[in-house]
């Protein structure tokens, strides 16, 4: 975000905005950027970036504004998958999820730039009470053992526990069957996501 929207969140003290800072290809801070060990949240790509112009046309441009739009579509895309996480939770995970490096170092809070594979794997990967939604086998995870334990209830296999019913019923809908399978089968090839409960 540019400047004045750096000053205006900061002065309000907004915990729910994110400054961003612009960092060049090279993983350094471009020379027109905010920084601040304090202020700046975290840096996102904003150097030289190829965008619509004019006239029909193609250009590359620079700045915190071209910047700013990374870390949006970021917390878009996360709240689009964990839709439990509250605005300063879905903050929290991009920002303990950057790239850290040694140019941002005491130059931005997080100190690095923004991640949105590292903020997706934390997100799938992320630890849960155990024989919460979609973990089975008690592990705090959901893993492909998990699918294959919701695969044998749905086929009636395995006679699961009360614990295991619960965890397994996916969609809410009070019973084991293909399509809870199917979302923790996406859930663990990450394209699909649940919350815990």
């Amino acid at each position: 975000m540019a400047n004045d929207a750096y000053t205006f969140g900061k002065r309000h003290n907004d915990p729910n905005w994110i400054i961003v800072g612009a960092s060049t290809v090279s993983d350094g801070i471009a020379a027109y950027s905010n920084y601040s060990a304090t202020y700046c949240d975290l840096f996102a790509p904003g150097d030289n970036i190829y965008s619509t112009d004019l006239g029909n046309e193609y250009t590359t441009m620079s700045g915190t504004s071209f910047a700013a739009p990374y870390v949006t579509a970021a917390a878009a895309l996360i709240m689009s998958h964990a839709t439990h996480l509250t605005p300063l939770e879905v903050k929290s995970l991009l920002m303990s999820t950057v790239d850290e490096g040694q140019a941002f170092e005491g130059k931005c809070v997080s100190g690095g730039r923004l991640s949105i594979i590292n903020a997706v794997n934390q997100l799938y990967t992320e630890n849960r009470s155990a024989y919460t939604l979609g973990d089975l086998d008690g592990n705090g995870t959901v893993t492909s053992s998990d699918a294959n334990i919701v695969r044998q209830i749905h086929m009636q296999t395995i006679a699961p526990t009360e614990q295991q019913s619960s965890a397994a019923d996916i969609n809410g809908n009070g019973r084991v069957n293909l399509l809870d399978y199917a979302l923790i089968t996406q859930f663990v090839n990450k394209t699909a996501y649940f919350p815990p409960e």
